[in-house]
């Protein structure tokens, strides 16, 4: 294992942050940043929950947002943004819920995109469209005027949000890539450490909440607690949400190459079973033949997890005792 302290390692980890904070941090906001401005776009031109462009524009924000699930601290954290865009998991019913009550009440917050932004964090973003678009439940209520002029503020409010959190990484990268006293990360250690946090928390969402609430229990599964299972994005976005611990992972272990061996292995495992399970919303959890392959990719993931932590974390120099959940 390669020492922590020396000036070579040094140097050798501010090249590694700069390239990691300019082709992955900013490469997927700015990617999040364009998939919505244009689900912005087609939701101006084309209201109809039916549309194939507005639909698809939905599909490719939200796959946006999956891949960037590792970044979720600094300006992707602030104003509550990441829950602006993505309320989900959500374990009340929340969300609804708070948009049958805006449609049956008419309610006039939907007049501007910014009186939009004082909306129930449950109404915004791509969970509560994804309800205004795929959902039966929602295509007769109120008058098809304000379901159109709702869908169209989400869609607006979404792509406001996204370049919110692009705009202020431009800012904020300098504290990752030149740490000091006055800003969040004092060394390149506290740096280190955010990002290692970034990935096994990442991965410790999707297997906890993408695959262990469908999972449920054997005597009862939960196939309809799926992620985005109405618009059958929940094993796509399975897929997405690995892209940035990937990435990171491998970015992080470029001097290591029998550590980036056994981290490539895992990763390639899993982005195997994935391409192998073809159950597009989890609906297999409820089927056993196909529940023990569901059960199985979440094994493997909560192995890469276990791998991560015995072997990346002394890596960075972040203690074994770390948990992914505490703050920083």
């Amino acid at each position: 294992m390669w020492p922590i302290t020396t000036v070579a390692q040094d140097d050798l980890w501010s090249d590694q942050i700069s390239i990691t904070v300019k082709t992955q941090i900013l490469h997927r906001f700015d990617y999040l940043e364009h998939s919505t401005k244009n689900l912005a776009k087609a939701a101006a031109q084309n209201c109809d929950p039916n549309s194939e462009v507005l639909r698809k524009s939905l599909k490719d924000g939200m796959w946006a947002w999956a891949s960037a699930s590792a970044f979720r601290f600094g300006p992707t954290e602030t104003d509550n943004r990441a829950f602006a865009l993505g309320f989900w998991p959500d374990t009340r019913g929340k969300t609804p819920k708070a948009l049958r009550k805006l449609i049956l009440d008419r309610d006039p917050i939907i007049e501007s995109t910014e009186s939009f932004t004082e909306a129930s964090i449950a109404a915004r973003g791509f969970y509560a469209m994804e309800l205004m678009l795929y959902d039966p439940a929602f295509r007769d209520i109120g008058s098809p005027e304000y379901r159109c002029t709702l869908i169209q503020r989400q869609a607006a409010d979404i792509a406001r949000t996204a370049n919110s959190i692009r705009e202020d990484w431009e800012h904020y990268k300098t504290y990752l890539i030149a740490p000091s006293e006055d800003g969040p990360y004092r060394t390149q250690a506290g740096v280190k450490r955010e990002l290692f946090k970034g990935v096994t928390t990442a991965l410790e969402f999707t297997s906890d909440a993408r695959l262990g609430r469908p999972l449920g229990s054997f005597d009862k599964p939960r196939p309809k607690r799926a992620e985005a299972r109405r618009s059958g994005m929940s094993l796509e976005l399975i897929e997405a949400s690995l892209n940035s611990p990937w990435d990171m992972s491998i970015m992080m272990t470029l001097e290591n190459e029998e550590l980036s061996g056994i981290l490539q292995q895992h990763f390639s495992k899993i982005k195997l079973s994935i391409k192998d399970l073809d159950d597009p919303d989890l609906s297999g959890v409820s089927d056993p033949a196909s529940r023990f392959r569901i059960e199985a990719l979440k094994q493997q993931i909560d192995n890469l997890r276990t791998t991560l932590a015995d072997n990346l974390g002394p890596h960075l120099g972040v203690s074994a005792g770390f948990n992914s959940l505490d703050g920083d």
